[in-house]
């Protein structure tokens, strides 16, 4: 069972965003965790392959290592699959627009079947 949680990208009284500005911050988070992670959490990221469709990073979050393989639907999707770890399964941060035509970010989880 997946959870999702969308939160508004252009909250009132911030700056606006635009599509593809947010889609540059997911990029940014496929590639480093570390930046947008509370201080110390992760302790390290790095990318050890990648294609225009995905990326495979290696990092320690928490105290232990992951090996995450991160795909990219540009301008849309960004889903982290932690190969290796603690927890098996998917991550996905993706970008819509509500009912009004106001845009958001939903972050939600699915554990691998067991």
């Amino acid at each position: 069972m997946k959870k999702r949680t969308a939160i508004p990208v252009n909250p009132e009284g911030e700056p606006r965003l635009t599509r593809a500005q947010a889609w540059k911050g997911l990029e940014l988070k496929a590639r480093d965790a570390c930046l947008f992670l509370v201080p110390g959490l992760c302790t390290r990221c790095e990318v050890v392959e990648e294609s225009a469709t995905h990326l495979v990073r290696e990092a320690t979050i928490r105290g232990y290592d992951l090996r995450e393989i991160v795909t990219l639907e540009p301008e849309s999707k960004v889903a982290f699959f932690q190969a290796a770890g603690p927890r098996k399964g998917v991550t996905v941060n993706e970008l819509f627009e509500d009912e009004e035509g106001a845009l958001q970010l939903c972050f939600y989880s699915m554990p691998c079947a067991t």
